[in-house]
């Protein structure tokens, strides 16, 4: 006893503290407390740190297949008329045919896709018609249709998963006044913000003077997304898998 005694009076003279000090700031802060309570209030803590939002993943590089298009084409088809069968030996060809038969379902069945985004950690996919659909090598009038048709899948899919999808259409670049209207029907009906479009057409560089045609339309703008496709250049890398060079 007389051991804490002297260590109680050692604390006072060290710290000034008065008689009953330590108990009246116990009672002090029990008394807060108290008041918090009946005023609802919780406890006081310390200040939280704000949760971090997660990142969106987006993927742009998304292609989308049309079934539906292929019987207008079946009959005017031949492999000359497409850079991919065009510039390819038979063991690409054979290859690209077994990929894509393992890939039409995903290319076709919204909820397929969902499952794979889902799995992937991808929040929202940028989808468009699929390269080998572009169909430049028709003539005007049917490859508008097809890329109406075309861009109205991409529509109803978007507006089915209107937040998982966003769309970008495809045009009919060998005739530039049909793409010009189709440009304007898929931007200012259908919502889309963006076109995608192959680096040449058929074999033509954007550069030359019968595709290098401009029109000002005020009020219509989309961003263009240019997907390779093998051009004059592809008779070098026949030899080898590049389907997308």
């Amino acid at each position: 006893m007389r051991r804490k005694f002297w260590a109680v009076e050692a604390r006072k003279k060290r710290t000034g503290e008065k008689p009953n000090q330590r108990a009246s700031l116990a009672l002090s802060f029990f008394g807060i407390g108290l008041v918090c309570w009946s005023l609802g209030a919780g406890p006081v803590r310390a200040q939280e740190k704000p949760a971090v939002k997660k990142a969106v993943a987006v993927d742009i590089h998304c292609h989308i297949s049309t079934p539906e298009a292929e019987p207008l084409v079946r009959d005017l088809f031949t492999p000359e008329k497409e850079p991919f069968f065009r510039f390819a030996t038979a063991e690409t060809r054979q290859l690209t045919q077994q990929q894509f038969a393992a890939l039409q379902p995903k290319l076709t069945d919204p909820q397929e896709r969902l499952q794979d985004m889902d799995r992937m950690g991808i929040d929202i996919q940028a989808i468009s018609p699929g390269p080998n659909q572009y169909y430049y090598w028709t003539d005007g009038e049917l490859g508008l249709k097809l890329a109406r048709m075309q861009n109205d899948r991409v529509a109803a899919i978007v507006q089915t998963h209107p937040d998982r999808f966003v769309g970008m259409g495809t045009l009919p670049l060998q005739d530039t006044e049909k793409a010009v209207q189709e440009l304007e029907r898929v931007v200012k009906e259908l919502g889309f913000h963006a076109v995608e479009i192959s680096s040449n057409v058929t074999g033509v560089d954007f550069s030359s003077d019968w595709l290098y045609r401009r029109r000002a339309d005020e009020g219509l703008s989309a961003q263009q997304r240019h997907r390779p496709a093998l051009g004059r250049g592809g008779v070098r890398v026949a030899p080898y898998f590049q389907r997308g060079t």
